[in-house]
């Protein structure tokens, strides 16, 4: 069985196991080279910088959001044109669920249900039997909007 490739690193794909040795490689070198102090102090500001990039990378999407998702009225527009087409495709929207949590697939029942487009269903695939939970607020979604299956 082929070993699957799982991260890309300036230009190289590992495996988790390569991956895992080649960082342990080159800590030991930075330990050898200045010492044990230097080295962790490296890894926490690396560690640091990764999760700093992150939230900035976050708070650019939500920027990019705010900036390009379409207001209330535009939404009108664009539901208003949608509505004079002749032809108007059925969109199949797939969604696999596994025990999500309620407030997680308001949203995204939520978010799906204010598209611009009319002519749709939403297919929630709840094959691995989240929970008692789950399945209750799945129930509930298919009651209050029927276009959900």
């Amino acid at each position: 069985m082929a070993v699957k490739p799982i991260q890309s690193v300036a230009g190289k794909t590992y495996t988790l196991g390569a991956r895992c040795f080649h960082l342990t490689v080159k800590f030991a070198r930075t330990v050898r080279h200045y010492g044990a102090a230097y080295a962790l102090k490296r890894t926490a500001e690396k560690l640091l910088l990764s999760r700093s990039r992150e939230k900035r990378m976050n708070r650019d999407y939500q920027a990019w959001i705010r900036g390009n998702e379409p207001g209330p009225e535009q939404l009108r527009a664009l539901r208003d044109a949608n509505s004079r087409r002749m032809s108007q495709p059925r969109i199949s929207i797939l969604t696999p669920v596994y025990n999500p949590a309620p407030a997680h697939l308001a949203e995204c029942l939520e978010s799906v249900r204010t598209q611009a487009h009319d002519n749709w269903e939403h297919c929630l695939a709840d094959g691995a039997r989240g929970g008692p939970r789950s399945a209750d607020f799945l129930k509930i979604a298919r009651n209050v909007d029927r276009a959900s299956r």
